[in-house]
C-alpha cells in the first residue's frame, strides 16, 4: 500500500518502508504523528522542531518516539541564538554524532525529510 504524505514530492510504500528514518525540520501536528510515526519510528528533530522542544520541552510527549537531535546542529543553534545557550535541551533527546547520521541514514530506508507546507 502507497500514501501520499502532503509536501512530498513522492509516494511511500508503507510495505517497503519497514524501517524509515525521519527527519522532522518543523513540529508535525497530532495527527500526522498519529498517522506516521511509532514508538519503533527513528526521529531526527531539525531546525524548527528542534527549536519547538528547546522552548517547550513538554513537546516531546507528543511524540511516540524518543527524538534524535545531530549533537552539530545543536552547537550551532546555540552559536546562532545565544538565548538557546541560557536553556538546557531537554534530556529525552538522543543527542547523536556526524557519525551516527551517516550510520542512520545506511541503516533506515527510506529517510525522509518533512516540513509542515506553509499556508498562504
Amino acid at each position: 500500500m502507497s500514501y501520499a504524505i502532503e509536501g512530498l514530492s513522492e509516494t511511500i510504500d508503507t510495505q517497503a518502508a519497514s524501517n524509515p528514518l525521519w527527519v522532522l525540520r518543523t513540529w508535525p501536528d497530532a495527527a500526522w504523528c498519529q498517522q506516521w510515526l511509532t514508538a519503533a519510528s527513528q526521529v531526527i528533530l531539525s531546525e524548527l522542531a528542534l527549536r519547538e522542544v528547546w522552548y517547550h520541552p513538554e513537546r516531546i510527549d507528543e511524540l511516540p518516539a524518543r527524538p534524535l537531535a545531530l549533537h552539530t546542529e545543536i552547537q550551532l543553534l546555540r552559536q546562532q541564538q545565544p538565548e538557546l545557550a541560557e536553556l538546557e535541551l531537554p534530556i529525552t533527546v538522543i543527542q547523536i554524532g556526524d557519525q551516527r547520521w551517516v550510520e542512520l541514514t545506511l541503516e533506515c530506508q527510506p529517510v525522509i525529510l518533512w516540513e509542515q507546507p506553509c499556508s498562504n
